[in-house]
């Protein structure tokens, strides 16, 4: 049985929870405005998940001081699991700690999302076994939780590509207590540092050092160095870009079209918009039978029906 449909009909939430409570083993695949998500279930629980490349979980684990690099050629032959290959003074837990970090994440990624398309295929394994599974419930809770305290974080660092650097008169009122996850942000600033640099350096995920970061710039440890653009501030691989300077376009104005390109454009315009406006999700069975299915329908039935067909 395959799944798949529209996030304007059913939100990824209500997908994932169905897909959880059925125990189903595959990965669920959301391609929305440009961003390519996947999250992996086995038994209904969470075991991998990421809107990039699989190597730069790699990355984030070997930053985050989790895992042996010299073991990593073991987890790549499917012979161990991430679990199997933590560091001395890692532990299971923290492990488990960084997983939640990182699906939370996609989740939030899609949540924000307006519109996609969404996939559910079973019998398909990630390409790395991390060992761990975590309760989806519990990833949605926290995704949930994140779009609030998002907004907040906008209102002091606008996009992830934002450079921020030390503010030099902190220490002006006298001593300041820096915490252990403050101090490494300020070791690695080297002039000017973004929220993505931060999180590719620690191997956390972009909203951890978000909101971190936004804190240090309320406690004034940190200031933005970029000037603020006026376009769409946004999250992730879609980021508002620090104004740079500004251009102007010379050169002769386009002709008007005339008057009857412009009443076939209005014409064109008006049907693409009533196609537009139908919304529809399709569900396709193992054989490949496909169908339109009505937004009145629960998701529960729409996949009773795909199983029986």
């Amino acid at each position: 049985m395959s799944l798949s449909g529209a996030l304007e009909s059913f939100p990824i939430v209500e997908v994932l929870k169905l897909v959880a409570g059925s125990g189903k083993n595959g990965v669920l695949r959301v391609d929305a405005q440009g961003l390519e998500a996947r999250l992996y279930l086995d038994d209904g629980l969470l075991t991998y998940g990421t809107t990039r490349r699989d190597e730069e979980f790699h990355s984030k684990l070997v930053e985050a001081n989790m895992v042996d690099p010299r073991a990593w050629v073991e987890v790549e032959r499917r012979e161990r699991t991430v679990s199997d290959i933590l560091k001395d003074g890692a532990t299971r837990e923290q492990l488990e700690e960084f997983m939640l970090d990182q699906l939370s994440d996609v989740i939030f990624r899609v949540l924000r999302e307006p519109s996609g398309r969404f996939a559910f295929s079973e019998d398909v394994s990630p390409r790395f076994d991390t060992g761990v599974a975590l309760d989806v419930e519990a990833a949605i809770t926290e995704a949930n939780s994140r779009l609030g305290r998002w907004k907040e974080i906008e209102e002091v660092i606008p996009g992830v590509a934002f450079h921020l650097t030390v503010n030099p008169e902190a220490s002006d009122e006298g001593s300041v207590v820096v915490a252990a996850d403050e101090w490494k942000v300020l070791g690695i600033m080297a002039g000017a540092s973004s929220v993505e640099e931060v999180s590719r350096k620690q191997g956390w995920s972009e909203f951890r050092s978000a909101q971190l970061m936004a804190n240090m710039v309320r406690r004034g440890l940190l200031v933005l160095a970029d000037t603020l653009p006026s376009g769409r501030y946004s999250y992730g691989e879609e980021t508002a870009e620090p104004e740079r300077g500004s251009f102007e376009v010379i050169g002769s104005r386009a002709q008007e079209p005339r008057a009857e390109e412009s009443a076939d454009a209005e014409e064109a315009t008006s049907d693409e918009a009533e196609t537009a406006t139908t919304v529809h999700t399709d569900v396709s069975d193992s054989d490949g039978d496909r169908g339109v299915l009505q937004r009145r329908k629960g998701l529960g039935s729409i996949v009773r029906e795909s199983e029986r067909s």
